[in-house]
């Protein structure tokens, strides 16, 4: 073999030894580098560091938070919104430790704690409250119903135990919340208001703020009624904020502080009632006019006496707030029997008609009276309502009297308020108002006497529902006022 073939050979002997080993070497080398676990930590999409330990991580943070676990009483806090930990296979060039992450994260979002969040949606506003305990959320409803019923009214609907009525009375036939309500279970981000007990959530559910509420000292001399006007409440509302008071009628003490906060509860509680009770009906001058006799002649033909009637009334409410009443039932115990006088109306014109000191109801009886005389607070506004809303059976076919005589001060029509309105001017001080008519028999400027059918009940104008607005103003001085009264008084005085 000469030497160029052994070279040859040689170099082939090489080539396969090193063919051979390289695979060994190759794998020595794999197995010192070997990639592993770690953590990736982003916040709000930026990374901020790797660690080797998701777990470590967590604890080390819930540690830290000792104060704010003190704070809401809880055993564990959680990373923040927008801090997400992905693991990943691979080399790390440096790994940080959980106090550097710690460190970066705690001046820049707040860490969570574990509660629920409930979500009420009303009128396409959702409304989202945060709570630690779904208990605690559970009993504020409870106590905001409770605020509308009584509390044997309330057992009782729960129980399914709801007793029939004897003979006069009223009963709860159905209660609920009319919002949708969702609760889930999710981690609270720690600068948010967490609702940590039921008392605070309860003011916050009946008020629609967790301030401290307005508080009034009953002085000498201060009713019930006196107090919830001076503060812009209704009586009912009143009741409401004060549940420890029983009725309109209840004895106050010098020195007693009372709740004088408007209501503006963020659900709406509807409760419908069946009311059972014995209405005294009044009875009504029925006028009957004779063209042959002059103008201020007068006969009283039929004395009246009052009726009484069993009146069953279906009554839905919201937050106390009546919305619908049906009469579903009328039982005549005693006929009412009507006052008749016959008047004479011959006049070459029209003449001045000034009211006397007897005033007629202005609708049939039964009636209900829906909205009272003085402040309330619907839909959180509150506002001052000058006059009575008058409810009957009858609707559109309810006839309205004249409460006095006089003359047709103004007809008109007022699409965004009164609707269809008369205004007589009684000649004495007094102007009466009839609101939201359905058909005016009268014209401005005509004389009217008491009793006299002057219109239908109606639905016209910024109204919820068929009813009759009542009002009643005076002047002081009616030569210079404008409008034409300065002031107005609570109709029902005029019937005491």
């Amino acid at each position: 073999m000469n030497l160029r073939q052994r070279l040859f050979g040689a170099t082939i002997t090489i080539a396969v030894c090193l063919f051979v080993t390289l695979p060994m070497f190759e794998k020595t080398i794999v197995a010192k580098e070997q990639a592993q676990l770690y953590y990736n930590v982003y916040l709000d999409g930026e990374i901020i560091g790797i660690v080797d330990s998701k777990d470590t991580l967590e604890q080390y943070i819930n540690n830290e938070q000792k104060e704010l676990k003190d704070q809401y009483g809880v055993d564990y806090v959680y990373l923040p919104q927008g801090l997400f930990i992905e693991q990943y296979i691979g080399y790390p060039k440096k790994i940080s430790t959980s106090k550097e992450i710690y460190n970066k994260v705690k001046d820049e979002k707040p860490f969570t704690i574990k509660g629920y969040v409930v979500t009420i949606n009303k009128d396409s506003n959702p409304i989202k409250i945060n709570v630690l305990k779904k208990e605690d959320f559970e009993q504020s409803i409870e106590n905001t119903v409770k605020a509308f019923i009584s509390e044997k009214d309330y057992e009782d609907f729960m129980n399914n135990n709801i007793p029939k009525i004897d003979k006069v009375g009223k009963r709860l036939e159905d209660m609920y919340i009319s919002e949708e309500i969702t609760i889930r279970e999710a981690l609270i981000p720690a600068d948010e208001t967490i609702f940590t007990n039921s008392t605070d959530l309860t003011r916050y559910m009946l008020f629609g703020n967790v301030e401290k509420q307005k508080e009034y000292t009953v002085k000498i001399g201060d009713t019930i009624s006196d107090i919830a006007f001076n503060n812009k409440l209704g009586v009912d509302e009143f009741l409401v904020v004060n549940p420890q008071i029983i009725n309109e009628n209840s004895l106050l003490y010098i020195g007693q502080k009372v709740n004088v906060t408007p209501v503006s509860p963020i659900v709406s509680v509807i409760v419908e009632e069946e009311v059972v009770e014995e209405v005294v009906v009044k009875y009504t001058t029925k006028i009957k006019y004779d063209s042959t006799k002059s103008y201020g002649y007068r006969e009283i033909t039929q004395t009246g006496s009052d009726g009484l009637q069993k009146v069953t009334r279906k009554v839905r409410s919201e937050n106390g707030f009546i919305l619908t009443i049906v009469i579903s039932d009328t039982v005549i115990i005693e006929p009412t029997i009507d006052r008749v006088e016959v008047r004479g109306t011959y006049s070459l014109n029209d003449p001045i008609i000034i009211g006397d000191t007897d005033w007629v109801w202005p609708t049939p009886s039964p009636y209900t009276i829906s909205s009272g005389y003085g402040w309330r607070t619907y839909k959180g506004v509150t506002s001052f309502h000058e006059a009575v809303d008058i409810w009957t059976k009858y609707g559109k076919s309810t006839p309205i009297y004249a409460a006095n005589s006089g003359n047709v001060y103004e007809v008109g029509w007022y699409p965004n308020a009164g609707g269809n309105r008369i205004v007589i001017n009684h000649n004495n001080g007094y102007y009466t108002m009839y609101s939201h008519l359905s058909k005016v028999y009268v014209k401005t400027g005509q004389a009217v006497n008491t009793g006299e059918v002057i219109g239908l009940m109606g639905d016209t104008g910024d109204v919820s529902g068929i009813h009759l607005h009542f009002g009643v103003y005076g002047c002081n001085n009616c030569s210079v006022v404008k409008i034409p009264w300065d002031y107005h008084i609570n109709p029902l005085r005029l019937y005491r």
